[in-house]
């Protein structure tokens, strides 16, 4: 085979590299006024794994190669140094007797099979049921329960592998062979609405009425980010001269920034993490307590609303 047209990969200042960070979100510049939206894409659909470190919160999977699925959404200017970006990222959840069917954190695997279905459902289904194939790439190849619903004990590792071979088959899904879902037939932007907020109101415990940060990691702190449970929905194709069914709560939803007063621990990680600093690799990072709320209503709360 000739080597004539060979390119040698070199270190060095190339087109692949980013001199700045990421440009973030911000509502003064960015939103839509008439709405209180966002206008973007989803940019990348990506999957990395890491093995559990000793000070994570998620104690089971400690030394255990997790997965992690990130979706990055941007802004559409045409040039990619002027766009903004906000990612969103799903993690493991652990495998016990209290996130199985029926348990009182089976939420915290709902969360993610919410969110998915709420993408495949804008990018993909358009209101079209799902195939059986596509029911069973979307499963958890593992069962922690019986067919009492009683817990039976699955290997963490076994629980990281079955969530990562869930994230490789929705990104299969998303990615249709080379023709992603959620870009235009000739490769270029989608654009979608987006609901993006920086902070949301407790309504239960020491917290209640307060407004708390959807971001609570250091100097990421109140930055824009989706809200974490999908409720009436987060993200909606964008259609010329049509209103977004998408609205913002402004009695429980801010995307101004607050004055933010915590006096409860936020609890620890769900599957689903927030937004991170754009550019910035997602870990596990701290989610804001809203409040307690029946896990046996799903994600409403017993009045119809989120659990927040």
């Amino acid at each position: 085979m000739s080597t004539e047209n060979v390119k040698k990969i070199k270190r060095g200042v190339n087109n692949a590299t980013r001199g700045e960070s990421r440009k973030k979100f911000n509502e003064r510049t960015d939103m839509n006024t008439t709405y209180g939206l966002f206008i973007g894409h989803l940019d990348e659909i990506k999957i990395t794994e890491s093995v559990g470190k000793d000070d994570s919160q998620l104690r089971s999977f400690i030394g255990v190669n997790c997965p992690r699925l990130t979706l990055t959404f941007a802004s559409n200017q045409e040039k990619e140094i002027d766009r903004k970006y906000v990612t969103m990222g799903f993690g493991p959840v652990e495998s016990n007797a209290d996130t199985i069917p029926g348990g009182k954190q089976e939420w915290k695997v709902n969360q993610i099979f919410d969110m998915l279905k709420h993408i495949l459902n804008v990018f993909v289904l358009k209101g079209r049921e799902m195939t059986e194939e596509e029911e069973d790439l979307l499963s958890l190849p593992f069962a922690d329960f019986d067919e009492n619903g009683d817990y039976v004990l699955v290997e963490p590792q076994t629980v990281a592998d079955g969530y990562k071979q869930l994230f490789n088959n929705f990104k299969a899904i998303m990615d249709n062979n080379g023709k992603p879902y959620y870009k235009n037939a000739n490769g270029t932007v989608l654009p979608i609405w987006m609901k993006l907020l920086r902070a949301m109101k407790g309504t239960n415990g020491k917290n209640k009425g307060k407004w708390i940060p959807l971001v609570n990691s250091g100097s990421t702190m109140g930055d824009l980010a989706f809200p974490q449970f999908v409720g009436s929905g987060i993200i909606e194709e964008f259609r010329q001269n049509a209103a977004p069914t998408l609205t913002i709560d402004k009695t429980k939803e801010s995307v101004s920034p607050k004055e933010y007063n915590i006096e409860e621990t936020p609890a620890t990680p769900a599957g689903v993490i927030p937004a991170v600093a754009p550019g910035v690799v997602p870990g596990v990072q701290q989610v804001p307590n809203f409040g307690d709320f029946n896990p046996n209503s799903g994600f409403q709360g017993e009045n119809g609303d989120l659990p927040f």
